[in-house]
């Protein structure tokens, strides 16, 4: 099955490794599934901020929150669905962004890139991974780059 989630119990903090399912493209036939791994994800962090614990999300959530995060050659509003992008900012109210809240103003910065086509070379791509902390750890985070 496509998805996976590692969880690490750091003591100081909790660490949620995560690859979230592609839709599938062209037709996104997955989409259902993605959006419950989402939630089902959002479900599991939300447990562990309940129990007072601080945690951190990482990696490919195979969704890119805003045209900032994605090249002008794409067409963002066609990407994802608003069920995705909903679950998504469901997620980040509680839950910070920590690259976007600490470079608020870059657009041209990408974590994917269709290796088929060279984009990187042109740096066409899109921000799809994400560093996602909750309220009580963000004061802690001082850097995060690309």
């Amino acid at each position: 099955l496509e998805g996976r989630v590692v969880i690490t119990d750091l003591q100081h903090f909790v660490l949620i490794n995560v690859y979230v399912p592609n839709a599938g493209h062209p037709d996104r036939q997955r989409i259902e599934f993605k959006c419950r791994f989402l939630r089902a994800l959002k479900a599991r962090a939300d447990a562990y901020t309940a129990a007072g614990r601080k945690v951190v999300m990482v990696g490919d959530f195979n969704v890119a929150m805003s045209r900032k995060d994605v090249h002008p050659r794409f067409k963002f509003d066609e990407m994802y669905t608003e069920e995705e992008l909903g679950i998504m900012r469901e997620l980040l109210l509680e839950y910070s962004d920590v690259w976007r809240e600490l470079h608020p103003d870059v657009d041209d910065q990408y974590t994917v890139w269709d290796e088929k086509t060279d984009a990187r070379s042109r740096n066409q791509g899109v921000r799809i991974d994400y560093v996602l902390v909750s309220k009580n750890m963000r004061q802690q985070v001082v850097s995060c780059e690309i």
